[in-house]
């Protein structure tokens, strides 16, 4: 590549000798060299995140592969948040399972885009069982809350 002083720069392809490079050229370029390292700058990153959110990380992509691999709809009726098994047949545990279970890769993808930055910055601010301790109790808050608020409405209506 030379450049002169008239603001080109002329580029040697196989097709023509001289040819002076355009915007396209230096847009092809660009994302070139952003999405060249891409993968030793994912790596870094995920060398870079704390221990309780890359478990978390890996149960969440872990149980979305297992649903994605053997029927997506009898595994979701088995996990899902139901107010009629919790409060009729006391199945309890539904209500720590509920987050795991996701629709899709798009919920999947758009849950950890959400997801990792912010237990990221958390557990590097309170730790990583403290991380874990909390996410455990905001899962049965927010089931709670949920199987209460659904009762009163079924009750009300």
């Amino acid at each position: 590549m030379k450049s002169y002083p008239n603001g080109y720069v002329y580029s040697m392809s196989i097709t023509d000798s001289y040819r002076p490079k355009t915007k396209l050229d230096h847009v092809k370029d660009a994302l070139k060299m952003c999405f060249a390292d891409l993968p030793n700058r994912l790596r870094g990153y995920m060398v870079s995140l704390p221990l309780m959110t890359k478990v978390l990380l890996f149960l969440f992509v872990s149980i979305f592969l297992w649903e994605f691999l053997y029927g997506a709809s009898a595994f979701l009726d088995q996990l899902c948040l139901s107010p009629f098994y919790v409060l009729r047949e006391y199945r309890i545990s539904r209500i720590f399972i509920a987050i795991w279970p996701h629709n899709g890769p798009v919920h999947l993808i758009v849950n950890m885009l959400f997801f990792v930055p912010v237990a990221a910055r958390l557990e590097n601010s309170i730790g990583s069982v403290e991380l874990g301790y909390t996410t455990l109790l905001l899962t049965i808050l927010v089931g709670s809350v949920y199987i209460l608020v659904t009762w009163i409405i079924a009750t009300v209506y």
